[in-house]
């Protein structure tokens, strides 16, 4: 995880967790269900710091849920030294 998003989490006054392998991740209302080996946990939000590529890999509803809001944007890649 990059040092801005532990920097604005730490600051969150959430509940981390850390070094957790996800298997999928479920809308339940307002909340969400977060599956895992040790079994499923309910939590107001969920941020995922994987690269895109294992959060596709992921079962439930994370990818349907926020495709309608990224639909249609272009992404640029771009390095400056």
């Amino acid at each position: 995880m990059g040092r801005v998003v532990k920097h604005f989490l730490s600051q969150s006054g959430a509940h981390l967790s850390f070094e957790r392998r996800v298997t999928a991740v479920y809308r339940r209302g307002a909340s969400w269900e977060v599956h895992g080996a040790g079994g499923s946990e309910m939590f107001d939000a969920v941020v995922l710091t994987m690269p895109a590529p294992q959060i596709l890999q992921l079962q439930g509803d994370v990818v349907q849920s926020e495709a309608p809001s990224v639909r249609g944007h272009r992404v640029r890649s771009e390095v400056t030294a």
